[in-house]
Formats: structure tokens, C-alpha cells, sequence
């Protein structure tokens, strides 16, 4: 194992802020976390979480994943999404020095082994005068790794209280859907998957039908029924990550097989059209467990918050399916606050991924990009 790339005082709990920012490109979220132990051996004694809002970068990134821009197009962009997360640190926290801050940064193109996870770490070391690590997937990818799932390892140390008497499920609901299994003996891996992709239909969905940016909450998908053979149709057809075993990532977004999907809904109701896109996804999400021995599913990322989308995927269900929230880790809080745990691992020495989630097949020394001011 490397050596400790910062030498912190032994036996001290240390502050760590994770930044992330999802493929819906729809805001920052930041966590702050106060981790015990070393290497491995972590455990997060608290967390508190802020959401930023994008502002203007939200329609220039967007652009970006499309666009071609100039050499000081990007160099803008990157820095400007820095400084945003500077500002937003600094304005959550005005008292805290972290020991650390580690950025996802905002996923712009992923097709393995090419991926490119957008920012400038050097505003926040600049202004807090502490080491930033970000582009934490490159060393998987490099190793031959998906560079994807990354939290599995981080899910472990999070959710460790909450894992007897069996495995469990952690199914984050994001732009795309990824599952951690975790199971109650430490010597077991976490593995993980990606699933299919979620708020990337949903809010296109949305967009279309209700001319608003999402359902929220899940409002009118919740007033709606589903189509039964096109719900399962589009099910089957939005796996293709899973069934091919990759992650999701550019053009695995679903817009052209929902396209599809509106022309055969083009009879029902704005309602029953949104109620059967949620029925599609609950349905991809939990058909790998359902045969799985899993004792609870806990819910995390935005999607939660879409109460058709929640519903159906306990009715598909055979165990108890909660929130985060519900296990202390906030559901906005735990892609950040997992990149927190990743940062400290990858400083301290150990992996961060492992090849039963990503793939790889070769050993990865180091993961990150690191600023150490």
C-alpha cells in the first residue's frame, strides 16, 4: 500500500467536504464530513449538506456536452465551476478549515476509457488554503476499469451500521440509476452496477408533458396509471447498460427509446404517460434484486423525491425500501459525501475502487488528481 500522501496528526478526526455534481447537470451539492480512523477502517461521525444552484454555468455546461468550445471556453468554464465551489464552501462554512476538499467535478463526456469529470480545483485551494483532490476515476479507467460505479467502497464505510442482519441495497436514483450491494461481513466486497437511466427520462418527460423542469415530487406521475406492455417494453429496452455490463454514461440517456415511447403514448393522458415511464424504471431498477437476498433497499439521490417512482419500486420489491434519510445519511448528502470518504481513502493509501464493481485489471496505486497548496 502507498504511503499516506498527507501526514495528518494520529488518532484525528478529520474534516472533509465532498463536492458532486450529477449528469442531470442540475446543481451542486456539497457535504461536509467529519471522519474517525484510517485507510479502510473509516467511520463518518457526521455529515451536513448544502445545495448549490448552477446560475448561469448550468445552460454553458450543458452546452458543453454537445459544443465545441475554445481552449478559453474551457479553461473558463472549469475555473468558473471552481469558483463556484469555493463560493459555495465558503458561504455554507465561513468558520471551518477542512483538512481536505474532494471534487467529482461535472461529468461532461463518459464513454470508457475516455472520460472527462470538468473542474478547477484551484479556486478552493487558493481560498481555503488546503489540498483538493478531484478526476477521482482516471486511475480506474486507466487500469481498464468502467471508472464506474464509484461509490461502492464509500457506500461500505457510510451504511456499515446499517448492515446486519443480511446485505443490503443502496440504489441511487440519479441521472442514471447504480446499485451498491453490501453485505454485513467486511471481508466481502461491496460490488455495484449501473442500472439504466432515471432523472435523465423523468425530467425530459416532464419537460415535454408539463413544460417544467421535473415532476416534483412525483405529482402528476402519481395521478396517472400505467400502460402495462409499454411500461414493460420500455423497461427491457432502457437495461441496455446493465445487460451489457458497462456503466451509463454519453448517449445512454434513453431520449431516443422515449421518443419512441410518446409515439405509442400518444393516446394517453399527460398523467398515465409520466406514471408509465415511472413504472419502467422501477421495474429495470429492481429486476437484479429481485431474486437477490437482500433484507432492505435504501433510496438515495433526487429521484427519491418522485413519490410514483418510490412507490413502484416497492411494489416490485420483496423487502422493506427506505430512504437514506431515514438511515441518517441525508439522500442529497450521499454521492458527497461518498466522494469525501474516496478522497480520504485515496489520500491515505488505499483503494478506492475495486474490480468486482468497475471491471478493472490491474492494480491502481493512487486515485485522484491532487493540490496540495
Amino acid at each position: 500500500m502507498p504511503l499516506p500522501l498527507i501526514l495528518f496528526k494520529p488518532n484525528t478526526p478529520r474534516v472533509v467536504i465532498g463536492g458532486m455534481s450529477g449528469t442531470s447537470i442540475d446543481g451542486i451539492d456539497l457535504a461536509l464530513t467529519r471522519i474517525e480512523g484510517q485507510g479502510e477502517d473509516l467511520r463518518v461521525a457526521s455529515i451536513d449538506h448544502v445545495a448549490i444552484e448552477l446560475g448561469e454555468l448550468q445552460a454553458r455546461l450543458r452546452s458543453a456536452t454537445t459544443s465545441a468550445l475554445s481552449a478559453e471556453q474551457w479553461t473558463q468554464l472549469a475555473h468558473d465551476l471552481g469558483q463556484l465551489h469555493a463560493d459555495g464552501i465558503q458561504s455554507a462554512w465561513p468558520e471551518i478549515t477542512p483538512d481536505l476538499v474532494a471534487l467529482h467535478g461535472q461529468t461532461l463526456h463518459h464513454a470508457p476509457p475516455r472520460s472527462l469529470q470538468l473542474i478547477d480545483g484551484w479556486p478552493i485551494a487558493h481560498e481555503l488554503r488546503c489540498p483538493v483532490v478531484s478526476n477521482l476515476r482516471a486511475a480506474d479507467l486507466a487500469a481498464g476499469g468502467q471508472g464506474a460505479p464509484i461509490t461502492p467502497r464509500a457506500d461500505q464505510i457510510l451504511y456499515q451500521n446499517h448492515l446486519s442482519p443480511g446485505p443490503m441495497a443502496i440504489m441511487n436514483l440519479g441521472g442514471f440509476i447504480n446499485i451498491t450491494l453490501l453485505n454485513p461481513d467486511p471481508l466481502d466486497p461491496p460490488t455495484g452496477f449501473d442500472c439504466c437511466p432515471c432523472n435523465h427520462l423523468l425530467d425530459a418527460a416532464a419537460k415535454r408533458i408539463l413544460n417544467a423542469p421535473f415532476d416534483r415530487d412525483g405529482k402528476y406521475a402519481s395521478a396517472g396509471s400505467h400502460h402495462e406492455r409499454i411500461a414493460q417494453d420500455l423497461s427491457v429496452n432502457i437495461s441496455k447498460i446493465r445487460n451489457e455490463g458497462r456503466s451509463g454514461g454519453s448517449g445512454d440517456e434513453g431520449l431516443t427509446l422515449l421518443e419512441h415511447a410518446f409515439s405509442e403514448m400518444a393516446e394517453l393522458s399527460g398523467e398515465d404517460q409520466l406514471a408509465t415511464i415511472a413504472e419502467a424504471i422501477a421495474r429495470s431498477a429492481t429486476r437484479e434484486l429481485q431474486s437477490s437476498d437482500v433484507h432492505m433497499i435504501c433510496l438515495a439521490g433526487g429521484g427519491v423525491r418522485n413519490a410514483a417512482v418510490h412507490s413502484r419500486i416497492q411494489a416490485h420489491s420483496d423487502c422493506p425500501v427506505v430512504s437514506s434519510d431515514d438511515l441518517g445519511i441525508p439522500i442529497e448528502a450521499r454521492e458527497a459525501a461518498a466522494m469525501a470518504v474516496l478522497g480520504l481513502m485515496a489520500a491515505d493509501g488505499v483503494d478506492i475502487t475495486n474490480r468486482e464493481s468497475t471491471g478493472r485489471s490491474h492494480t491502481v496505486q493512487r486515485s485522484g488528481e491532487w493540490i496540495i497548496p
